[in-house]
């Protein structure tokens, strides 16, 4: 799922340290779009833990910078341009 190839294997193995030591982590990483192209996301992730303080599922947030957005297709003026 995270490995969009911007990122080093030492950038994932501190990660998966602060979730695991710390039940958390909060950075940016690059995503990858279908066509290829990369974009920075702000991601956070959570260890969700049992009553034994076992890990049992990982929460995980992207948030897409707005600049990172596609830009989005400009909507018709009047109704009268709709198709």
């Amino acid at each position: 799922m995270l490995r969009s190839g911007h990122h080093d294997k030492s950038f994932y193995d501190a990660m998966w340290c602060d979730i695991k030591t710390l039940g958390f982590w909060q950075g940016e990483i690059h995503d990858r779009r279908k066509d290829g192209t990369l974009y920075p996301s702000a991601l956070s992730i959570s260890a969700v833990r049992n009553t034994l303080e076992r890990t049992t599922h990982y929460v995980a947030v992207f948030r897409t910078s707005p600049s990172a957005r596609l830009p989005k297709r400009a909507l018709p003026t009047s109704p009268s341009t709709i198709p």
